[in-house]
């Protein structure tokens, strides 16, 4: 006698449902103070600024330069483990211990509980000081950070980042901020020295300066170092013209930020307008044609100024 098969799919069918209820319960519920403490220590080893700024119960208190830098910090925690968690009923006390290239770092921090699950309260944050002796910004994990005074204030999390003047094809000069997770104050100074394309820029940023002078215009050209002295044959001028019988020598010097170009021969032609309203064209030549001043660096890169 065949037995009927509605009752055994039936009890099936309850035992499949209550197997999925329970996948879905474990699923679904929040995660224990102790699994937070792990994800949190993970997403720190592994610098994924997504997963500890989900983390955290105030993301916003974390700056966004601290963010990106930590993404693209040259080394993060290691060997993570949690050494205690003590639970109450809406908090917990974790300690964990870790290595950042290689030395011991202890970790102690605060979890909150809310509806929504466990959350990290405070992130360690250190105060990292960078100066540099020349330049207006550096290099900090591969953003530019402007300097203020020739200092920039961060708030860091815990990695290793590489600090480099900045630009690097001007300026060259490195160093690396170890910032461990005692929040404990971080100083790294530099003292960037020019490189070779810096000279080469500036030489050629002063040859196109020279050369611009000598354009013709309705005036004499402003920051070239030329007195022409028009103003004696004509009322009115209405062009000048130059012609260099002798380009200025030219004398750069990065360190102190001058330069020089002495002892030009140039020749300016003036058309204009004589007292009596006749046209004139007159004459005028100097064998000491030089112009002075510095070249400094902003945040376009080389400024030469005229004296």
């Amino acid at each position: 006698m065949k037995r009927p098969l509605v009752p055994i799919l039936a009890v099936v069918g309850v035992i499949v449902v209550c197997m999925l209820a329970i996948g879905f319960w474990s699923t679904s519920r929040p995660a224990s103070a102790e699994e937070t403490a792990a994800r949190y220590l993970d997403a720190l080893s592994s610098g994924d600024a997504d997963a500890v700024r989900a983390l955290l119960a105030d993301a916003d208190a974390v700056p966004d330069t601290a963010w990106s830098a930590f993404s693209t910090a040259s080394a993060h925690l290691s060997s993570a483990e949690i050494v205690e968690v003590d639970e109450s009923e809406d908090s917990a006390q974790v300690r964990a211990e870790a290595t950042l290239d290689g030395e011991p770092q202890e970790l102690a921090f605060t979890l909150t509980s809310s509806p929504s699950g466990w959350h990290v309260a405070e992130v360690p944050l250190s105060p990292v000081t960078v100066t540099a002796t020349r330049g207006a910004w550096v290099d900090v994990a591969g953003e530019p950070v402007a300097l203020e005074a020739g200092a920039a204030q961060l708030a860091l999390l815990p990695g290793s980042y590489e600090v480099s003047a900045w630009p690097a094809e001007y300026l060259d000069g490195a160093a690396t901020a170890e910032v461990g997770t005692s929040a404990e104050p971080v100083a790294v100074d530099l003292a960037p020295t020019f490189t070779d394309q810096a000279l080469a820029d500036a030489e050629a940023e002063l040859t196109a300066h020279l050369e611009g002078c000598l354009a013709t215009a309705s005036e004499v050209p402003q920051g070239c170092g030329m007195i022409v002295p028009w103003p004696a044959d004509l009322a009115e001028a209405a062009e000048v013209s130059f012609r260099a019988d002798r380009m200025p020598e030219t004398a750069i010097d990065l360190e102190t930020g001058t330069f020089q170009a002495t002892g030009g021969a140039v020749v300016a032609t003036v058309t204009g307008t004589r007292p009596d309203g006749t046209e004139g064209v007159f004459t005028y030549r100097t064998d000491a044609w030089s112009l002075y001043g510095t070249i400094s660096l902003d945040d376009e890169g080389l400024l030469l100024s005229v004296n």
